[in-house]
C-alpha cells in the first residue's frame, strides 16, 4: 500500500476538530438537497404536515445511525460513507406511496433493505449479471424519471399561468429563474464551493424570495410558525404493508444501491492507495450490508430509503480527507437536524417552483453519471444492442401505457415500471450474450521485454477486446500484468526474453497463462505476487530455475 502524496488524512487519521465540524456541515449540505425526494414521497402518500415532518426526521435519524455503523470496522466498511435519501429507491417508492400510502412505503423500504443486505454477500458471485453497462443504464432511467417529474411540475406552473396570468406569473418566473441560476453557477462559476453547493444555495435563496413575494401561502406560514424547534416523533403510529407487485422494482432498487456502494467504496480505497488495483470485497460486502441495514432501520422508524450519497463521495475525493472520525460529527449534526421540527416543516412546504428546478437538475446529474458509466463499453456491439433494446423497451412504458396496463397480472411483476422493464431486459440480454459469445474463445501470442514490443502488446489486447466483445476496461488488468512483466524483466535481466501468452475465455471468466524460459529473480518474486494479486481474482506462480516462470491468472468479467 502506497500513500498518495495529495492525500491529506487517511481513514485512521484525525484532522483538527474545526476541520471535522466544517466538513460535517458540508456533508449535511450535500445530502440535504435529496430530502426533496422524501418531501415528494410524502406528498404522493397524501401525508399530513406532521406526518411529513416525521418522515423527514426519521430519514435523517436513520442516516445518522447507518453512518456510525458504517464507520465501525467490525460492523461496516470502516470508512466515511455519508448517506442520503436514495434516488435509486425513489421511483418504486413513489409507486408504493400512490398505491398504499406511508404504510406501504415503510414496508417496501424494509424489503429493499433486506434485499440489499442479502446481496451484499451474493453480489461478488453474481456481479457478472450486473456489469457497469446495466447499472449505468438504470441510473440514466432514474435520472429521466426525476427529470420528467420536474418537467411535469413546470407544465403545471405554465398551466396555472395560462389560467391566471396575474397569480401564476410569480411562481413560473421563480421556477425558471432558480433553474437558470443553478445551471449558471454549476457551469460558469470558478469557485469549487459554488459549483458543489449551487443547488442548495439557490434553493435557500429561492425560498427566501418566495417568502418575500408571498408565494408560500398563509397555511404554510401558519404551520411553520406553530412548529416547535425540538420534538420527538411518535413511532407507535407507524404501520407496515406489503405489495407483491412491487417486489421486482424494489429488488432492482436494492441491486442499484449495492452497486453504488461498490463504486463508492472502491473510490475511497483508491483515494488512499496509489498501488490500488482492485477493490477489497470483504470491506465492500460489510459496507453494502450496513447500507441495506440503514434502509431497514429507516423503514422501521418511519423514514424513506437511504443509500450512499454520490455527491458526498465527490466531496471526499475533492478534499482528499477520508478520516472516519468525521462520520461521528456528521451523525451528530444529522441528529440535531432530525429532531428540529421547524426545519422539517419548512422542507414540507417547499414551493413547487423550487421542487421543479431541483428535480430537473438532479435528473440531469444522474443522466450524466449514467452515460459516463456506459460510454467506455458502448463500442462493443453486444453492449450497444443491450443498451438500445433495453432503453427503448423501458421508454415504451410511458409511450404505450394502455398496452402495459392490460397485461396479465403475472407479468406485472416485471412490467410495473420503466425501470423494471429495462432492468429485466438488460440482465436477460447480457446473460444470453454471455452464454453465446463467451462459450469458448482462445488466443495466443508472443512478446519480448523490449520497448518496441509495447505497441504490439497494446494492439493484441485491443484486437482481443473487439473480437471477443469485451470492453477495453475489462481487459486492462491483463494488459497491466503483461507490461509489468516486460518492464520487470527489462530492469532486472540484461538480455532479451520472450514470453508466450495464452488467453482463453469461458463464459464470465478470462484465464491467462504466461510462460518464460528465464525464471523471475527470486529476491523480487514476492513483490510481483503482491502486484498480480491486486490485479487478478485468482493467480498462481511457479518459478523454477530449470523450467522458468509459469504464471496463471483468472479474471472475472
Amino acid at each position: 500500500m502506497k500513500r498518495p502524496q495529495d492525500l491529506l488524512y487517511s481513514v485512521d487519521e484525525s484532522p483538527s476538530i474545526p476541520t471535522m465540524v466544517g466538513l460535517a456541515v458540508q456533508y449535511l449540505a450535500t445530502v440535504a438537497t435529496f430530502l426533496i425526494l422524501t418531501v415528494l414521497i410524502a406528498q404522493t402518500a397524501k401525508a399530513t404536515a406532521v406526518q411529513s415532518a416525521s418522515l423527514i426526521s426519521m430519514t435523517l435519524f436513520a442516516s445518522a445511525i447507518a453512518v456510525i455503523l458504517q464507520a465501525n470496522k467490525r460492523i461496516g466498511s470502516g470508512e466515511l460513507l455519508p448517506l442520503s435519501s436514495a434516488p435509486a429507491i425513489f421511483p418504486p417508492t413513489m409507486l408504493a406511496a400512490s398505491l398504499g400510502g406511508l404504510p406501504l412505503v415503510f414496508g417496501m423500504v424494509i424489503f429493499c433493505g433486506i434485499v440489499q443486505a442479502i446481496l451484499a454477500y451474493l453480489l461478488p458471485k453474481i456481479r457478472f449479471l450486473f456489469p457497469p453497462l446495466v447499472s449505468g443504464l438504470l441510473i440514466v432511467l432514474i435520472g429521466l424519471q426525476l427529470g420528467f417529474l420536474g418537467i411535469n411540475h413546470y407544465l403545471a406552473l405554465w398551466q396555472a399561468f395560462v389560467n391566471n396570468p396575474t397569480n401564476g406569473m410569480g411562481s413560473l418566473l421563480l421556477g425558471v429563474g432558480v433553474l437558470a441560476a443553478i445551471c449558471f453557477l454549476y457551469v460558469f462559476s470558478r469557485s469549487v464551493f459554488l459549483r458543489c453547493f449551487s443547488l442548495l444555495l439557490v434553493i435557500v435563496i429561492g425560498y427566501i424570495i418566495a417568502y418575500c413575494f408571498g408565494l408560500l401561502g398563509q397555511p404554510a406560514l401558519t404551520q411553520i410558525s406553530q412548529s416547535r424547534w425540538l420534538f420527538i416523533p411518535e413511532l407507535s403510529s407507524n404501520h407496515f404493508a406489503f405489495n407483491s407487485t412491487l417486489i421486482v422494482p424494489f429488488i432492482i432498487a436494492g441491486v442499484i444501491c449495492a452497486l453504488k456502494v461498490i463504486g463508492s467504496l472502491s473510490a475511497i480505497q483508491k483515494l488512499q492507495d496509489d498501488d490500488w488495483r482492485k477493490p477489497n470485497m470483504q470491506s465492500i460486502a460489510k459496507g453494502s450490508f450496513v447500507d441495506g441495514v440503514g434502509s431497514i432501520i429507516a423503514g422501521l422508524l418511519g423514514g424513506t430509503g437511504i443509500n450512499v450519497s454520490s455527491s458526498s463521495m465527490a466531496l471526499t475525493l475533492m478534499t482528499k480527507i477520508a478520516s472516519r472520525k468525521i462520520a461521528y460529527y456528521f451523525a451528530a449534526i444529522l441528529c440535531l437536524f432530525a429532531f428540529c421540527q421547524k426545519l422539517s416543516v419548512i422542507l414540507v412546504y417547499l414551493p413547487v417552483p423550487l421542487i421543479a428546478a431541483a428535480l430537473v437538475f438532479l435528473g440531469t446529474s444522474l443522466i450524466y453519471t449514467g452515460f459516463k458509466t456506459v460510454m467506455p463499453y458502448i463500442s462493443v456491439p453486444k453492449n450497444a444492442i443491450i443498451l438500445g433494446v433495453s432503453f427503448m423497451l423501458g421508454f415504451s412504458y410511458g409511450v404505450y401505457p394502455d398496452f402495459y396496463a392490460h397485461l396479465p397480472p403475472a407479468v406485472e411483476y416485471f412490467t410495473g415500471s420503466a425501470l423494471a422493464i429495462s432492468a429485466v431486459c438488460a440482465i436477460l440480454l447480457n446473460f444470453i450474450f454471455s452464454l453465446s459469445l463467451g462459450a469458448s474463445n482462445h488466443m495466443s501470442f508472443e512478446f519480448t521485454n523490449t520497448k518496441s514490443s509495447l505497441q504490439h502488446r497494446h494492439d493484441f489486447m485491443t484486437y482481443v477486446s473487439h473480437d471477443w466483445n469485451i470492453s477495453v476496461e475489462d481487459m486492462q488488468p491483463i494488459t497491466i500484468i503483461l507490461n509489468l512483466l516486460a518492464e520487470s524483466y527489462a530492469k532486472l535481466i540484461d538480455h532479451t526474453e520472450t514470453f508466450l501468452v495464452n488467453i482463453s475465455q469461458n463464459k464470465q471468466d478470462i484465464y491467462v497463462i504466461i510462460r518464460c524460459k528465464q525464471p523471475f529473480p527470486e529476491q523480487n518474486i514476492q513483490d510481483l505476487e503482491v502486484q498480480i494479486g491486486q490485479l487478478s481474482d485468482y493467480f498462481s506462480i511457479k518459478n523454477k530455475h530449470d523450467k522458468g516462470l509459469y504464471l496463471k491468472a483468472k479474471f472475472l468479467l
